[in-house]
């Protein structure tokens, strides 16, 4: 049986973190760079209260998880509910905001990618 270890554990930090997103948030890889992934990925943490830029992607998909908090999340004209273990995914084109209108900070993951072919808009 090999030995079973975790070589690399990063959690956020926000020590590490830098601003982001118009400095509305604090960002971190997920991973080392000597760790390559076919995708993007972030730690996001927004303060109490707190907004974060809304923005869009035109050619990436991006995959919300979140983590600690409880918030919302807008996708164009539409306004989601998050806290733990909610999952939010978002197509090109979509104007997204994450909303932390609580008093615990928000924490999520975000990964993207470049759309896929194939994929339905």
């Amino acid at each position: 049986m090999q030995d079973s270890k975790i070589e690399n554990y990063f959690p956020f930090d926000p020590e590490k973190a830098f601003l982001a997103h118009e400095d509305t948030i604090l960002a971190s890889p997920m991973v080392p760079e000597d760790f390559p992934t076919p995708f993007g990925h972030s730690w996001g943490y927004l303060d109490h209260p707190g907004i974060m830029d809304k923005h869009v992607h035109e050619e990436n998909q991006e995959l919300f998880t979140f983590y600690r908090g409880e918030g919302l999340m807008e996708l164009d004209d539409k306004v989601y509910k998050v806290s733990p273990g909610t999952v939010i995914t978002v197509r090109p084109g979509v104007w997204h905001t994450v909303i932390n209108q609580s008093e615990e900070p928000l924490l999520w993951a975000a990964f993207w990618w470049k759309e896929l072919p194939g994929t339905a808009k």
